[in-house]
């Protein structure tokens, strides 16, 4: 009777190796998994060099423009008005690029996109 028990125990201790091997591995795969997926997040969100906006800044996914002298002095920056949370009270602070809606802005409307949209 003693040497069943033990036979059953042996059994026992083999199957929750198993488990584990089997729990290791699965823990692995989603590791490499997120890695993976990462590392392709990260490269879709290299800027494009050929893009319009790349020889300007990003900040929270929102295009800075070059500063412009006035704006730079009251503590702005230079974003298209659409993107922008809070206006400075006066307009044509950024008079280089005021022809693509750029005025100066003290705090940006963050953009929430997909990577592949920055």
């Amino acid at each position: 009777m003693h040497s069943k028990n033990s036979v059953n125990a042996n059994k026992l201790i083999s199957a929750e190796r198993v488990h584990t091997r089997e729990m290791k591995l699965i823990i692995w795969l989603f590791f490499i998994i997120f890695i993976v997926l990462l590392y392709h997040c990260e490269m879709a969100c290299i800027i494009n060099p050929f893009d319009e906006h790349s020889e300007y800044d990003l900040i929270d996914g929102v295009v800075i423009y070059p500063r412009e002298e006035r704006c730079a002095r009251i503590g702005g920056m230079c974003v298209e008005k659409d993107k922008c949370r809070s206006l400075v009270s006066a307009n044509g602070l950024c008079p280089n690029n005021q022809a693509k809606g750029v005025e100066c802005c003290f705090e940006l409307e963050p953009q929430y996109l997909p990577c592949h949209q920055l």
